[in-house]
């Protein structure tokens, strides 16, 4: 989590850079993890 709350991420990969289905695919499954946990 960065300086403003944000989740941020270390790449296995040295210079991976994201797809946009990845990001969206890491989104939706953020997404499910924070409301089965209640948020």
């Amino acid at each position: 989590i960065d300086h403003q709350g944000r989740p941020g991420l270390t790449a296995r990969l040295p210079g991976y850079r994201p797809t946009q289905e990845d990001i969206v695919e890491f989104q939706t499954k953020l997404d499910v993890a924070l409301r089965q946990a209640g948020f």
